[in-house]
């Protein structure tokens, strides 16, 4: 299967791919046994055997998808696998006017770029496409000269595969777990 990774810089073309999007974030949440996209402001989550999760997971995510894909979000590749979209990952480099509170208020300048919406489809997992993707995350902000930071929560195994690349703990923020990948950025570029 021949890998594409599309490229998108213009936010208004990142809702083109919204359905598509939350239908990876449904199978994320799904096989993370609700844990990932954690949904932390909710009193009440899906439930994720729940047959309805697909709806029931819109309802709850969707509006915050919407969002993230308008105003949160700088820049979003996605990787596709025979014209399925099957892994992506985004980059936050601008912070006015953006209430983002899973990042400290020292880190929102233009010294770093967060690496934010990185989710691999549950069946292509531990097959190289989420290195795929954090490379061409780390290329780019590579060229803008920013330090790769990414959050995560301490229940994830994604902060143990962070870790494991060789990423280092920075700091515990309101219940996230920011990572420094700055000590990976080449080696992750050049795979």
């Amino acid at each position: 299967m021949q890998a594409k990774i599309i490229h998108l810089k213009e936010k208004k073309s990142f809702m083109n791919f919204y359905d598509d999007i939350l239908k990876l974030l449904e199978d994320s949440y799904r096989t993370t046994g609700g844990k990932y996209p954690a949904m932390e402001w909710l009193d009440e989550k899906p439930d994720y055997f729940d047959p309805n999760l697909e709806h029931k997971f819109r309802e709850a995510y969707g509006k915050f998808l919407e969002w993230r894909l308008t105003q949160e979000l700088d820049e979003l590749f996605l990787l596709f696998l025979n014209d399925a979209l099957v892994g992506s990952i985004a980059l936050t480099l601008t912070f006015e006017g953006k209430s983002i509170g899973w990042i400290p208020e020292k880190c929102q300048n233009n010294q770093y770029g967060f690496i934010e919406l990185f989710v691999v489809r549950s069946q292509y997992r531990g097959k190289g496409y989420g290195v795929k993707l954090l490379s061409v995350a780390m290329r780019r902000l590579k060229e803008l000269k920013r330090k790769p930071l990414i959050v995560t929560f301490p229940n994830l195994k994604a902060l143990n595969y962070y870790l494991k690349l060789g990423g280092v703990e920075k700091e515990r923020f309101k219940g996230y777990v920011i990572v420094d990948l700055t000590s990976v950025m080449e080696t992750l570029i050049s795979r």
